[in-house]
């Protein structure tokens, strides 16, 4: 509203508004996403066939920040996990192997987390994962590995058998990894810089096989489908600078596609919920490449859940 007298009658009845009313837009912009979004909002509620209920849920989520998620890497521990939680205040709620924890104090200073039983990670970044479906004895290429959260999902999933290599740009996630790894007792990570620029060498374990049983691209993207932790993300997003994004999502796509076995998997994946760095990329990655089909597609999280969005397909 502008300066005067009715500035804050006009706040109020908006206020007032904003919390019944079923406009997206008005919403929207109630739980700080921008007007500009409205298009690509209203876009990704008919792909995603969401109820107006879904949607509502979805923008209102935006004005709170989603809780703390746990991956249990040890199941063994989850007992005495879940008695260390209990004393020191947490509630927690289980979804499969997802814990939701919520309390006054850190979970870094937990003994579970120190013995790397369990590390921090959100639940629509877990469900990337577990679209992964690593088995044991998997040879498994996570490109785009970062800070590997995943890396050490997928690590933990293969019971000591097999492989992940984990590749990224910046050396400094990549010893996060390391340490990581190294806390969670997961000895099966070969972590190492890659530019994204050519299929790097990976041996003679990888080569025999012809390939990689599955690749895992979580590629980079605008982060859309994390501005509920990273507020600032969402405002200074214009809806029109999506190009350099989805331009390295295609090329890392085709460009990995190529280290995977025949009869291997391939794992497209976004912190994203905006159609043209998720659906849009999928499709173009099929039209170029008949040999290729598409078994599963999802969009994970926020609204079926209190987390971030994720997107992947395989």
């Amino acid at each position: 509203a502008p300066p005067g007298p009715h500035a804050t009658e006009v706040w109020r009845t908006m206020r007032d508004e904003a919390t019944t009313s079923e406009s997206l837009l008005l919403r929207a912009v109630w739980a700080g996403l921008p007007a500009a979004l409205a298009p690509l909002l209203t876009e990704r509620a008919r792909i995603s066939q969401w109820s107006a209920q879904q949607s509502l849920d979805f923008l209102d989520r935006h004005a709170l920040r989603p809780p703390v998620w746990l991956h249990i890497l040890d199941r063994n521990g989850e007992s005495d996990l879940r008695a260390e939680l209990a004393a020191a205040g947490f509630t927690c709620q289980a979804t499969g192997s997802a814990l939701q924890v919520r309390g006054k104090s850190g979970v870094y200073e937990l003994a579970a987390y120190r013995a790397g039983t369990i590390e921090v990670q959100d639940l629509a970044s877990q469900g990337i994962g577990e679209a992964v479906a690593a088995q044991p004895g998997d040879l498994i290429w996570d490109s785009c590995a970062g800070a590997g959260g995943k890396s050490l999902q997928l690590a933990a999933a293969l019971a000591g058998q097999g492989t992940v290599y984990a590749t990224d740009l910046h050396d400094s996630k990549l010893n996060d990894l390391r340490k990581r790894a190294k806390r969670a007792k997961l000895g099966n990570i070969r972590a190492s810089l890659w530019d994204g620029q050519q299929i790097p060498d990976f041996g003679a374990e990888v080569n025999a096989q012809g390939g990689f049983d599955r690749v895992l691209v979580d590629a980079p993207c605008s982060g859309a489908g994390t501005w509920r932790r990273n507020v600032d993300g969402r405002l200074r997003f214009d809806g029109q600078n999506l190009i350099p994004w989805t331009d390295v999502q295609s090329h890392l796509l085709a460009l990995t596609a190529q280290a995977v076995r025949p009869g291997g998997h391939l794992i497209y994946a976004t912190c994203s919920w905006l159609t043209a760095e998720n659906e849009a990329v999928r499709d173009g990655f099929l039209a170029a490449h008949p040999q290729w089909r598409c078994t599963t597609s999802s969009l994970g999280g926020n609204p079926q859940a209190d987390s971030d969005t994720t997107f992947w397909a395989v």
